[in-house]
């Protein structure tokens, strides 16, 4: 009786898959329709055109100590929520070889900022930053040779370092390096440009190179030139992978062992004002995700991640100022994922250092180091987050190193 009462479920069970495939595919020959969902959560509006919705949502919850000693004591701490990104994006394909990218997003929506020296007769003027949303991406790109040649045109990440063209939501640390992202303080929106762009990859994918050019900074009019001018900004970034491949507009950081990645990559951004000195700055590093079985497995797995690059700004004349005064910065990063326990630890060192003698108080190091919860992958966790900021060149009479505490949920869907 135990053997037939197994074969009975046994018949039903394939009956029941069967007919269940048989309601999502179409019979053989059938026309197909549209509007359909795709393999990738796309929405797919004809055979060769489809659209793909996401979001990002990071909540910060972060306690940050200031650098500024007042009264020969530490720098107090100032408890803090907000959201460090809500965005929300569509990608599209049109009539195949057509394509768009386009990012809303709010940074550090609801964060506090501060103006004033903070005198018992002048206190700090507080606020909350409730900006509206922007736009942080927002490109075409038409493939002329297909994935070989490719030219974008729009607002879009300017490609000089890994770290710089990583996406927030699979970050293996909590947030984008503060030394890979120097340059973003000089004519950038948060990292992006306006301009075109060539990219193509070759070698079975293992080679991706892209060229970029765009406004950068505008100098002011004169009376000589009634326009804001100067030659436009040129940035390029080579990224070499030995093993799997990923390919995209942005670099993915967590696979969860369902890749074997090795790489090396080198970057420039260059840009000369009307008669001054230029700007330039040069990057380089090496990445990798290392499944610990030895092979990736589409069921994941643990895996170790790392990434170190280096950095050399110098603004000249172009770009005036401390931020991009002439300087060597470091950026490295590690990570250990455990699939079993859906964690994984990490830390991270920075350095800045300046080149000039008159510079040297703005030198400084980071150190950092967290835990990460998986609930679902990179769609959603929890991060916790500890970062120590210190100015070792600075006078110790005015500055103090700071402590940072951070605790980020994200949820984010693509």
């Amino acid at each position: 009786m135990r053997g037939l009462a197994n074969t009975a479920r046994f018949l039903i069970g394939t009956m029941l898959a069967s007919a269940v495939a048989s309601a999502q595919a179409p019979p053989a020959g059938a026309p197909i329709s549209y509007p359909r969902m795709g393999n990738n959560h796309e929405i797919l509006v004809g055979p060769d055109t489809w659209f793909r919705f996401g979001f990002v949502i990071q909540a910060w919850l972060s306690d940050l100590q200031s650098p500024t000693r007042v009264d020969g004591s530490d720098g107090s701490d100032s408890l803090d929520a907000y959201l460090r990104r809500s965005s929300f994006f569509v990608r599209a394909q049109l009539l195949k070889n057509i394509g768009a990218f386009v990012l809303i997003d709010t940074a550090n929506l609801g964060r506090s900022t501060q103006t004033g020296a903070g005198t018992d007769a002048l206190p700090f003027v507080v606020s909350r930053s409730f900006s509206p949303a922007m736009v942080g991406d927002a490109f075409a790109e038409v493939k002329l040779a297909g994935d070989a040649l490719m030219i974008s045109g729009g607002l879009m990440f300017v490609p000089f370092s890994h770290n710089g063209l990583q996406a927030n939501s699979t970050r293996f640390v909590l947030d984008g390096s503060s030394t890979a992202v120097v340059q973003f303080n000089a004519a950038t929106s948060a990292g992006r440009d306006t301009g075109f762009q060539l990219k193509g990859y070759e070698a079975d994918d293992r080679l991706e190179w892209r060229l970029f050019v765009g406004s950068g900074l505008r100098q002011p009019a004169t009376g000589a030139n009634p326009l804001a001018n100067n030659g436009p900004r040129i940035a390029a970034h080579l990224q070499v992978q030995l093993f799997d491949v990923d390919k995209g507009y942005v670099n993915v950081g967590h696979t969860f062992g369902r890749k074997k990645r090795l790489g090396l990559c080198a970057g420039f951004d260059y840009q000369k004002g009307d008669d001054l000195d230029a700007y330039r700055a040069f990057s380089a590093g090496v990445f990798g995700d290392w499944p610990l079985s030895g092979e990736a497995r589409p069921e994941g797995g643990d895996e170790i991640l790392f990434v170190t690059e280096y950095y050399h700004y110098d603004g000249g004349q172009t770009f005036p100022g401390v931020a991009l005064a002439s300087q060597n910065d470091l950026d490295a990063e590690v990570a250990y994922y455990n699939k079993g326990l859906r964690s994984s630890i990490f830390g991270k060192l920075e350095l800045q250092k300046y080149s000039d003698d008159a510079n040297q108080a703005a030198n400084r190091r980071w150190l950092a180091g967290g835990i990460k919860y998986f609930v679902w992958e990179s769609y959603c966790n929890l991060t916790l987050f500890y970062q120590r900021i210190d100015f070792p060149d600075a006078d110790p009479g005015m500055v103090n190193g700071t402590n940072q505490f951070t605790l980020q949920l994200q949820v984010s869907y693509y």
